[in-house]
């Protein structure tokens, strides 16, 4: 469920947002907001507080 809500968020992605830092910070929002959603379904609050990406690969 987890890599489905992340590859949902990444593959609506703009690559010309991804190029800059505020693009690169509000996908990380959206990715954790997604997440949070996706788990709250399941486990009744939000578990995650935070997403990390250590870097960005855009083919």
């Amino acid at each position: 469920m987890i890599e489905d809500a992340l590859l949902t968020t990444f593959s609506s992605a703009d690559v010309q947002n991804l190029t800059s830092l505020a693009g690169k910070d509000e996908m990380r929002q959206l990715a954790l907001l997604n997440v949070q959603n996706t788990l709250q379904t399941v486990t009744g609050r939000k578990i995650v507080e935070k997403v990390l990406f250590t870097g960005f690969v855009i083919q």
